[in-house]
């Protein structure tokens, strides 16, 4: 990756920190609470969900790897920043654990939905990730849906 692409995500990342963990019936004050706290303290503190090849703890040896791993923590790296990986969460309880503070951001990919566009803000996507539909070439029976 480029230099520019990193100072790219580190942005977004600062962006991403300074109202991660807001609803919006919060006041202005506390949209900055996490990145005042974030900066002070020189730690991000993130969770994470195991999603190879993106974001992967290693059993035996408790070290994180993946994609999401490597650029959030060249981003880390960028901002003089230290990174925390705090626990391993479900799908369910990921914005749970940003609104109770037990963490700053999701350091895994997150597919963006309503409900977590309304929580939280989302970052730039570092890849995508295609979704298709495969069937035996002589299998007729979505032909009708697909065309």
């Amino acid at each position: 990756m480029t230099k520019n692409r990193f100072l790219l995500i580190a942005i977004a990342l600062l962006f991403v920190l300074s109202s991660c963990n807001q609803t919006s019936s919060e006041s202005k004050n506390s949209d900055t609470a996490v990145y005042d706290r974030v900066l002070k303290s020189g730690t991000l503190r993130a969770c994470f969900l195991t999603y190879p090849p993106s974001c992967m703890k290693d059993t035996k040896t408790g070290e994180m790897s993946g994609i999401f791993v490597d650029v959030l923590q060249k981003a880390c790296d960028n901002l003089g920043l230290k990174l925390e990986w705090t626990e391993e969460v479900g799908w369910a309880s990921q914005i749970e654990g940003l609104e109770s503070d037990r963490y700053d951001i999701v350091g895994s990919p997150v597919w963006a939905n309503p409900t977590r566009g309304k929580l939280t803000t989302m970052s730039i996507p570092v890849y995508y990730s295609g979704i298709g539909i495969y069937v035996r070439a002589n299998d007729d029976r979505l032909r009708q849906i697909l065309i």
